[in-house]
């Protein structure tokens, strides 16, 4: 496998959130909602009330940021993430029914040696 791949171990990573406000009942739980690393910028604004929107960049024409508030998964409101995929290069990363670990499916064949 490669770590600088689009495949697990090079996008798929460990991550944890910790403090007072964290309610108890998610506290010691492990979540394998699909959460990307943008996401964390919606999050923590919807967490602190604050609209994460550019007004500014909207004006002149660029597109909305590509940040998805993650708030209900890390506060236990919903095992769901509101993310339902992450595309990364040619490869497509979902969540699956069967499984609650976020699988990645190649969306073209890889030839890539390990």
């Amino acid at each position: 496998m490669l770590i600088a791949s689009c495949y697990p171990g090079g996008v798929r990573v460990a991550s944890f959130v910790s403090g007072g406000w964290l309610p108890s009942r998610v506290r010691g739980t492990v979540s394998h909602a699909l959460i990307a690393t943008a996401d964390w910028y919606g999050t923590f604004a919807a967490l602190a009330g604050v609209d994460p929107s550019d007004g500014r960049a909207a004006e002149h024409g660029l597109p909305p940021i590509d940040s998805v508030d993650q708030s209900k998964v890390l506060l236990g409101t919903t095992l769901t993430s509101a993310r339902p995929d992450i595309i990364l290069g040619g490869v497509l990363a979902k969540e699956s029914d069967d499984n609650p670990r976020a699988i990645i499916s190649s969306m073209a064949e890889d030839n890539t040696s390990t």
